[in-house]
């Protein structure tokens, strides 16, 4: 939609905006202008709190299989699945 009223903008300008630099330039500060930001504000201690987020959770999940998942499920003939299913 921002694309297709930019360029109904560019047909306002005359012939001298249209090569591709200006197109862009014009759309580009059309979306800013519309208060999207399209530089990703993500700093360190965000990403540092995800991966610790992520990981937490992943071992939630293997353990929640482990403990309880696996022993209702019926015997494995992989070794090392049985040996999980059979911890107790």
């Amino acid at each position: 939609m921002v694309l297709a009223w930019s360029n109904s903008a560019l047909l306002t300008q005359g012939a001298q905006d249209w090569s591709w630099g200006a197109r862009h330039n014009r759309r580009t500060s059309l979306i800013r202008g519309q208060g999207i930001d399209w530089k990703m504000r993500f700093s360190r201690e965000e990403f540092v709190g995800s991966a610790f987020i992520a990981f937490g959770i992943t071992l939630f999940v293997g353990f929640f299989y482990a403990a309880i998942v696996s022993k209702l499920l019926p015997p494995y003939e992989n070794r090392f699945l049985a040996a999980i299913q059979n911890d107790w």
